[in-house]
């Protein structure tokens, strides 16, 4: 059992679902399998600290803490292995969501990812644990090549490789100024860095996918795709570009219960201010040690 200290517990938010409307509604699906159900929600609104400053929900260290603490209250109360996972997050740091992927995929055997609005970058990563990741009409995943700095490593690559192309023919007296400029601001060190940054992610993804038992080939595909082959970081992914880049992609419409409850679920958190991801899980009484189903 992990102790955490008040300290830590401070800046998580992580706990049993205790709402009794929440409880009873999760209590009405009926599925063919025993799930656990946990939600990752970074709400609408963050936390102002200063006149100028609004501290918004981004995954990271809490967040690491926080699924490592769900994970390890769950596993003391169930030998359960179905998970399903409700994400509503816009991404945050690469090595958190990685690290909380590959917790999940780990602890659980069988993982049905809902996404009824928005798991962009790392929250797209996270998705990928899912052997099913369920969509609607206003659901999006988004392209998960990582930060450099202030800016994107794709498009340090991109801008990097376009100036080479323009200058390829032309004598060095005969550069333009303007791509003369563009030149010099790029360097060996920022570009091969950017590189590292883009093949590390399509790694992740690829690790991420495996875990779940997806084929090799085309784990990495869907990897590269989605590293490399959109055109800005915030572009929207919906249900149909998810399917066609080969993804499990189920239609919200297909689990018509589920979507209902997990939507009210959603609501209850979305809109409370906060600075970090609130995390929340609920376990069944049929599926906690001890308890007598027929009861």
């Amino acid at each position: 059992m992990i102790d955490i200290s008040k300290e830590l517990s401070e800046i998580l938010d992580v706990d049993e679902e205790k709402d009794k409307d929440v409880i009873e509604e999760i209590g009405t699906l009926t599925c063919k399998e025993e799930f656990i159900f946990l939600a990752l929600i970074a709400p609408y609104y963050g936390v102002k600290v200063s006149p100028s400053r609004v501290l918004s929900a981004s995954l990271g260290v809490s967040e690491e803490f926080g699924v490592e603490e769900a994970i390890t209250k769950i596993k003391e109360q169930t030998n359960c292995k179905n998970l399903i996972l409700m994400i509503n997050s816009p991404g945050g740091y690469v090595k958190s969501s990685y690290k909380m992927a590959r917790a999940l995929r780990e602890n659980f055997e069988k993982i049905i990812v809902f996404v009824p609005y928005e798991a962009s970058s790392g929250g797209t990563l996270i998705s990928l644990v899912g052997n099913e990741i369920v969509m609607g009409m206003m659901s999006q995943l988004g392209p998960i090549d990582p930060s450099q700095g202030d800016t994107s490593a794709l498009s340090i690559k991109r801008g990097f490789n376009f100036v080479m192309g323009e200058l390829e023919n032309v004598e060095e007296q005969d550069i333009p100024y303007p791509l003369k400029a563009l030149s010099d601001k790029f360097s060996p060190d920022e570009f091969v860095s950017a590189l590292s940054g883009l093949k590390m992610m399509e790694e992740y993804a690829q690790e991420i996918l495996e875990l779940g038992k997806m084929e090799k080939n085309k784990s990495k595909e869907i990897s590269k795709q989605l590293v490399n082959g959109f055109h800005t970081h915030g572009q929207v992914i919906n249900s149909a570009k998810a399917r066609d880049l080969g993804l499990n992609i189920a239609r919200d419409t297909m689990y018509k219960n589920e979507r209902q409850v997990l939507r009210k679920w959603l609501a209850k958190y979305l809109l409370k201010g906060a600075d970090k991801h609130i995390i929340r899980y609920y376990i069944p009484n049929e599926c906690k040690i001890g308890v007598n189903r027929h009861e």
